[in-house]
């Protein structure tokens, strides 16, 4: 990731100083430090000591482009094998008896949830999150509504799509399951 970062970087920065690689670098800085000296050899980038700055060479934004490729092809795999996963809770869930679900927090795992959702049998009737900027605007097919609303549907389940409020999230609404509505973590 740190030789994609610094050569998008150059590309985006041609014409760098050792002292701006570091600033652009931020966390990865000492490591870019260390990848210009190794790009250099292998002709993917070019120093220009008279000004002394580095530039993207024409080996090296071929290499961006692989290595954007590559990066992006990994990334559609690792998607494709979240959805894989969430599939297989998504089906155990229906084996459990769960049919009409809200999605409650409308980001990446969400996303993921609604694609899984697909031939599980799940139906998903409402999809929800706290953000007051979230609200109104549409997820997938669906206009994100208040968690306020959740009772106003005809719910069996609700699925927690987060995992970074997951906790309060669950607390929020476990008041729920007492009216017979399951409240499930991914």
């Amino acid at each position: 990731m740190s030789k994609l970062s610094l050569l998008d970087a150059l590309e985006k920065h041609s014409g760098v100083s050792r002292d701006q690689v570091h600033k652009v670098g931020g966390a990865d800085a000492d490591q870019w430090l260390l990848l210009l000296d190794l790009f250099i050899e292998q002709g993917l980038v070019v120093y220009d000591p008279e000004k002394e700055i580095y530039s993207l060479a024409e080996k090296g934004a071929a290499r961006l482009k692989w290595l954007m490729v590559d990066y992006f092809h990994e990334s559609a795999h690792l998607y494709n094998q979240a959805v894989d996963l969430f599939r297989t809770r998504l089906h155990r869930l229906y084996d459990e008896g769960s049919r009409k679900i809200a999605l409650y927090a409308a980001g990446e795992s969400a996303d993921v949830a609604y694609h899984a959702c697909k031939g599980t049998g799940l139906q998903i009737m409402i999809v929800t999150d706290d953000d007051p900027a979230k609200q109104g605007e549409l997820f997938q097919e669906f206009e994100i509504r208040s968690p306020d609303e959740l009772a106003l549907h005809d719910v069996d389940t609700v699925l927690i799509t987060t995992c970074a409020y997951e906790d309060q999230i669950y607390r929020r609404i476990a008041i729920l399951e007492q009216a017979g509505v399951r409240v499930e973590r991914l």
